[in-house]
């Protein structure tokens, strides 16, 4: 789908903005850097593993709502975004329809809207942790100097 060349790079780079601020933020929290990267790896594999179980579940079952969901999950969105007649079954049947006799043209706007919802969360959840990691920066300094 042409749409897919837009999505994947939005959603890519919202999700790249959030690992480097999690490896910041684990990295002015202990102050040896391998410590922070191993920490940040396996944050990152936990939390988008945890999401991605749970999003190849909704995709492969709940039909839209399932579409919905695995924008959610770094792999699973990719997984849809590439190949949705085998990802999310339940929702783009055989034949290219979306849910029954609904147009496939409705299941790709619902995922159009799922990524950049995905992303716009992801990106108050990025803002959010600059906005702490700035606010707090002075206490966060002074305690790893003690």
């Amino acid at each position: 789908w042409p749409e897919v060349v837009l999505e994947l790079p939005v959603l890519l780079t919202v999700m790249l903005a959030w690992a480097c601020m999690l490896g910041l933020q684990l990295s002015l929290k202990w102050s040896r850097t391998i410590v922070a990267v191993m920490a940040s790896v396996a944050v990152l594999a936990g939390i988008c593993g945890v999401l991605g179980v749970c999003g190849f579940t909704a995709a492969a079952k709940l039909s839209g709502f399932g579409v919905f969901v695995s924008a959610f999950s770094p792999y699973t969105a990719l997984c849809v975004l590439v190949n949705p007649q085998e990802m999310a079954a339940s929702a783009f049947g055989p034949g290219g329809t979306f849910e029954g006799d609904a147009p496939e043209w409705a299941g790709r706007l619902l995922l159009v809207v799922a990524i950049l919802m995905a992303s716009l969360t992801y990106c108050l959840i990025v803002w959010g942790m600059y906005r702490s990691m700035v606010k707090n920066f002075d206490m966060i300094i002074r305690r790893q100097h003690q």
